[in-house]
């Protein structure tokens, strides 16, 4: 049986449709980008810690500010993982709405984005243990 090597696929887009369909912009995400998976994750768990803390704080002083930290949470994990200008793009494309822009393109990360970087950042640290530990010839 011979080896094989397998490339994954290395970009997701999505289309930002407006209500009559028309597609007004393209965006692709890089799965291949350094820190993706990871960075992605930490803000993500973070987002869900924040969603916890702003519900148990509901009607209480500190509520603004957790729901303001929330906010400032879900732009970093946008940008983790669209980056800063194509996070911008969205964020007008939902005209600040941020409840319909998670509940629409969260899915999206989480079944499409998330899952084939965490392969492509395991694979890239199988080659590089196997490489490193092969002898010098």
């Amino acid at each position: 049986m011979a080896f094989k090597l397998k490339r994954f696929k290395k970009t997701e887009s999505i289309e930002l449709v407006n209500e009559e369909g028309v597609t007004e912009k393209v965006i692709t995400v890089r799965l291949d980008k350094a820190g993706l998976a990871m960075n992605a994750s930490k803000k993500f768990v973070e987002i869900q810690r924040l969603l916890a803390m702003a519900e148990k704080a509901r009607g209480k002083e500190n509520e603004e500010e957790l729901v303001t930290k929330l906010g400032q949470t879900v732009i970093d994990f946008f940008e983790a993982i669209f980056g800063e200008e194509d996070t911008k793009t969205i964020l007008e494309f939902y005209e600040g709405n941020y409840i319909e822009m998670v509940l629409e393109a969260v899915p999206f990360i989480q079944e499409k984005i998330l899952p084939v970087s965490r392969a492509i950042a395991q694979q890239k640290r199988r080659t590089a243990i196997t490489s490193y530990s092969r002898p010098l010839m």
